[in-house]
């Protein structure tokens, strides 16, 4: 994944999109929590999912195609042919702000959303913004990664990290990601009463 990584970042360097820095404070001034600034620089999160998508394509067993789905604007699916694995979704809306969605298997099973928020004082700069894709575009296919979902909150979980949401709703996040690893492991585990499972094994061996 590092080879694939350098690759989309060289090929997105190529291109020549806006960047901007971090913003230099310690602590959001309470306007820019109502203020977009430049809504549409956003848009590089489109740009830099479609390389991964072209690039990923590129890779034996791996395939990318256009998908059509209510309720978004474009769409990529990209799925590896291994057994055990689960596509993965790069949906876009056009906003705005323009907003990334990354899935995995459903369109409804949103790993991470990009940005999760456009105002001014929930901006990190575009480096961090970028980074955040390739950290899950990574995540993914190097597997495993393992998705509980249920009405009211999901657990995620993969070697690399694990995160919980659901407004405190949901039960307890960590038995349930030592239940991911053991689903990631082919373990026969029951998972939580009215929970979705999505398990996706390495894209590669």
């Amino acid at each position: 994944m590092d080879g694939l990584r350098r690759d989309v970042a060289e090929r997105y360097d190529a291109l020549g999109e806006r960047a901007w820095p971090a913003p230099d404070r310690d602590e959001p001034l309470p306007e820019e929590y109502q203020r977009v600034t430049a809504p549409e620089r956003y848009r590089i999160v489109f740009t830099r999912a479609r390389l991964w998508a072209e690039r990923l394509a590129e890779v034996p067993g791996v395939r990318a195609e256009p998908t059509e789905l209510r309720g978004f604007d474009r769409g990529t699916r990209v799925a590896s042919d291994r057994p055990g694995t689960q596509p993965l979704l790069l949906l876009e809306r056009d906003g705005p702000p323009p907003v990334l969605y990354l899935c995995l298997g459903r369109p409804d099973v949103v790993l991470e959303m990009l940005p999760d928020c456009g105002c001014d004082a929930c901006d990190s700069g575009s480096e961090s913004l970028l980074e955040n894709l390739d950290d899950v575009v990574t995540e993914v296919v190097d597997g495993p990664y393992v998705v509980l979902q249920a009405t009211s909150w999901q657990v995620r979980w993969s070697p690399e990290s694990a995160a919980a949401s659901g407004g405190g709703n949901g039960p307890n996040a960590e038995p349930l990601w030592a239940l991911c690893r053991q689903l990631a492991n082919g373990a026969d585990v029951t998972p939580p009463r009215g929970a979705a499972v999505f398990v996706n094994q390495p894209w590669s061996g």
